[in-house]
């Protein structure tokens, strides 16, 4: 499709578009990432960017140089890469610790160990008991008692 829209220019999908998705998916990420520490920072929904003091946003950028360049720049298709991307950020939910997981992975080995012992128990506790039967069993079809 991109050689029938512009012939003989050589651009490929990827990488070209690739680079150009990712991106759009970090500055998405960086803008996203700025309106959940607070009020510093704030949206224009006319204009859609990102507005700031500038020593507000050049202190952001120190820690965030993924945002460098965004303050006051046009970004019209935010609405539609958060909802492409939002899923994609880490928001902490679900988080764990690895002497929490370590102790999850060995509670749930305590327990199979477990289900298993009492298994072979009841097991073994049946050897003891007479399952014949004390009543009459149905002759089969066609014999006579």
């Amino acid at each position: 499709m991109l050689e029938a829209k512009t012939p003989r220019c050589g651009l490929k999908a990827s990488p070209h578009i690739e680079s150009r998705v990712k991106t759009l998916k970090k500055q998405a990420m960086a803008i996203a990432e700025m309106f959940s520490v607070g009020s510093r920072f704030s949206w224009n929904d006319v204009d859609k960017m990102v507005v700031a003091e500038k020593d507000v946003f050049d202190l952001w950028v120190k820690s965030y140089p993924t945002a460098c360049g965004l303050r006051n720049k046009p970004f019209p298709h935010y609405d539609t890469l958060l909802e492409i991307f939002g899923k994609d950020r880490a928001n902490g939910l679900g988080a764990t610790t690895p002497v929490a997981e370590e102790e999850a992975i060995e509670s749930t080995e305590a327990t199979a160990a477990n289900d298993v012992d009492q298994s072979i128990a009841f097991e073994e506790g049946l050897d003891g008991i007479d399952f014949s039967s004390t009543q009459p069993q149905p002759s089969p079809q066609g014999t006579s008692q």
